[in-house]
């Protein structure tokens, strides 16, 4: 589940440069999660400092007409702050009545992990409840309809001054609409792009879409569709060289894409890695189906 942290009770309150001149003066490694209770310190005094988000968009609306807008990662999430290790985050979760807009953009009831290790806490309202559940990732090859073996955990309440931290390729949750209007701050860092997030389907406890694919997987796409035949030996470089079964799996068919003839040695280079994830994905690529999301599957 979740690590609910506990903080000492604190009412220091700290700015956004502070918090993270403290992350940079400490060199915290953000994957030694022995350190995640000494952040969540630093992170609840940020979090007591309900002026600086107020300041924040204040600054956003004064320049509106400037190119300087804030990074909206998704209508109801924005970006206050990003650097190479980590991030920090700032979403918007309103009650379900006033959701028929944007229900589509908002990941509530969705079944799903992350990719990225994230620190988060309530900073206003009464947040969101979410259900949760945890899992092995090593012992699951990742592919569509794969059944998992999901560990209920309970269900917790993000409510203002709650930390929690949930931990990649091993947390689930489903989010439930907040009573009424509410705001997180998330704390996000070991960003695993090349891994992609899971939907689960609740009830049958199976791998039922892959969220969020990255700009690189776009990117080796794109490469398929356009055609050209200098992608070639870079597109045989990820097939070989990647660590990532996704990017392999789309750089094969992309190469069969460009040069049909080459076939047979990709199918041969597949064969060879001997990873059923692999060849699952380049299977579905093939049989053009799609390889993010399974249509028999009760999401």
């Amino acid at each position: 589940m979740p690590l609910k942290l506990t903080v000492p009770m604190d009412s220091t309150s700290i700015e956004l440069d502070e918090f993270n001149e403290v992350l940079k003066q400490n060199k915290y490694d953000f994957r030694n999660q022995d350190q995640i209770p000494e952040i969540a310190r630093y992170f609840n005094q940020l979090n007591n400092n309900k002026k600086f988000l107020v300041n924040f968009l204040s600054d956003q609306l004064k320049s509106f007409h400037s190119s300087a807008k804030c990074d909206f990662i998704a209508p109801n999430a924005f970006v206050l702050y990003k650097k190479k290790r980590y991030k920090i985050r700032a979403v918007i979760w309103e009650p379900r009545p006033n959701l028929e807009s944007l229900e589509n953009n908002i990941d509530f009831e969705v079944c799903h992990d992350h990719n990225f290790d994230l620190l988060t806490a309530g900073y206003f309202g009464p947040g969101y409840k979410t259900r949760c559940y945890s899992y092995n990732s090593l012992q699951i090859n990742g592919t569509l309809n794969e059944r998992v073996n999901m560990i209920p955990e309970g269900t917790f309440s993000l409510s203002e001054g709650e930390l929690l931290f949930y931990r990649s390729k091993h947390d689930i949750h489903i989010q439930i609409p907040p009573d009424s209007l509410s705001v997180s701050l998330n704390c996000i860092f070991n960003d695993k792009v090349d891994i992609p997030q899971y939907q689960f389907c609740e009830k049958t406890h199976k791998i039922c879409r892959y969220l969020h694919s990255s700009k690189s997987e776009f990117l080796i796409r794109l490469s398929g569709v356009v055609g050209d035949q200098n992608f070639v030996d870079p597109l045989f470089s990820i097939l070989n060289n990647n660590g990532s079964m996704h990017q392999k799996a789309y750089a094969a068919k992309a190469i069969t894409q460009i040069v049909p003839y080459e076939r047979r040695q990709v199918e041969e280079i597949i064969s060879n890695f001997k990873n059923p994830l692999l060849q699952d994905l380049f299977k579905r690529e093939e049989l053009k189906i799609g390889s993010t999301y399974d249509s028999t599957a009760d999401c």
